[in-house]
């Protein structure tokens, strides 16, 4: 199928059981880095800009942060990365990966670039979004397979530590990503055999 990779394909090649539909599948327009508010990184004028990691991932990347899109199952990943470079000026899409409802993952901002999820905690971390406003909507069954399955591949990958929500990551500031997905996680941790982070 056009555009679906499996993992295989120019990834970590161990667990080539996920397929993904890559950004030139679902046709992600190009980051447009020094047109964004993150701006190119430069460790002395702009530490928070657009960083593409300068060491091996699997010592670069330690968490696994888990989000909900607040949106209708409807949504696209264009619609994400219109909101997140037209609304919000960012350089693309904030997540690493996004799941569709019926299952379908998405690859959103490049791996090996830090990504605009979580605010203080994007550097390390790889975000995961999910469709859906799960403080209304329930994950459904297919994303949750997806999740499960892409957070297995990427700890084992990339020998991840840690994994949580966003709240759990930024406490106070969000409710991310949301009462009916939030409360799975911990088996989620566990199933991947990392530490769990919890807010409270």
């Amino acid at each position: 199928m056009v555009g679906v990779a499996s993992w295989l394909f120019q990834r970590q090649p161990r667990l080539p059981s996920v397929a993904i539909v890559l950004r030139e599948g679902w046709g992600a327009a190009p980051a447009n880095i020094d047109g964004s508010v993150e701006g190119r990184y430069d460790a002395q004028l702009n530490p928070d800009g657009y960083l593409v990691y300068d060491k091996p991932l699997t010592v670069a990347l330690k968490d696994l942060i888990v989000h909900h899109t607040a949106t209708g199952f409807d949504a696209t990943p264009a619609d994400i990365q219109r909101l997140h470079m037209q609304d919000r000026g960012y350089a693309d899409v904030a997540y690493h990966y996004l799941i569709g409802a019926d299952g379908t993952i998405y690859e959103g901002r490049v791996l090996g670039a830090r990504g605009a999820h979580t605010g203080g905690r994007n550097t390390g971390s790889i975000g995961v979004s999910l469709f859906g406003n799960f403080e209304d909507l329930t994950p459904t069954v297919a994303q949750l397979d997806s999740l499960w399955r892409l957070a297995g591949a990427l700890t084992f990958d990339f020998w991840l530590e840690r994994l949580g929500g966003h709240r759990d990551y930024q406490p106070g500031a969000t409710v991310c990503p949301g009462a009916n997905l939030w409360p799975l996680l911990p088996d989620l941790a566990q199933a991947c055999a990392v530490s769990l982070v919890r807010s409270g």
